[in-house]
């Protein structure tokens, strides 16, 4: 049974009102419930409950790569972040995040809708920092889908030695406290995502229930 949506949208400025309403089909419906639902396991998180803080300074002395964390998560919270996250991160999971996100966009085709699940998507696939700058090292860049991946599959999800070998060539050794700032950074930038988008799917799920 398709599923009627209206979410409305209201200019601060002005007061005038905008919809984007709409039936999303059952078993597209099925698949963004699963992926609220989900999510509702990294929000437990004890890195979530305490706000997914990763924010670092790097800092040059006497030619020395220094890392001043405001707070660093610790690896406990990270891994069990990680493992939480997995339904989203793995490519061969129906609720992984740029394919529900695709799924949304079908519906949601309000153009204020359109850009945050752009941007969404944008900050999912090479995390937050990415939209202003990039940090690399040699030619490799820290901020970006692919070397996260790669370092997921190394060391976090499969330890694919394939993976951790060619990780470590680029790197010239297992990732130092500058990539696991950047590792760590992305990976609560994905949560937020997640979450951010659970969130959106919930209110059209409160919404629908209301009707």
């Amino acid at each position: 049974m398709p599923i009627p949506f209206e979410i409305v949208l209201r200019n601060v400025s002005d007061g005038t009102e905008e919809r984007n309403a709409g039936t999303i089909a059952d078993a597209d419906w099925k698949v963004l419930k699963s992926f609220k639902d989900y999510a509702a396991d990294v929000r437990s998180t004890q890195w979530a409950k305490a706000g997914l803080g990763a924010h670092f300074v790097v800092q040059g002395v006497r030619r020395k790569t220094i890392i001043k964390w405001r707070k660093k998560p610790s690896l406990a919270k990270v891994r069990e972040l990680l493992h939480c996250l997995r339904p989203f991160l793995l490519k061969n999971e129906p609720t992984f995040y740029p394919r529900v996100n695709k799924l949304l966009g079908k519906y949601l085709s309000h153009a204020f809708l359109q850009s945050e699940l752009d941007l969404g998507r944008r900050i999912f696939h090479n995390g937050r920092f990415s939209l202003y700058g990039q940090l690399r090292v040699d030619n490799l860049p820290l901020y970006s889908s692919e070397t996260f991946t790669r370092w997921l599959n190394a060391f976090e999800y499969h330890r694919n030695e394939s993976d951790r070998t060619a990780l470590a060539n680029a790197l010239g050794g297992t990732p130092d406290e500058l990539g696991l700032a950047v590792f760590y950074s992305i990976t609560a930038d994905r949560a937020h995502m997640v979450l951010h988008l659970a969130s959106l799917i919930a209110y059209i799920d409160r919404k629908s229930a209301a009707t």
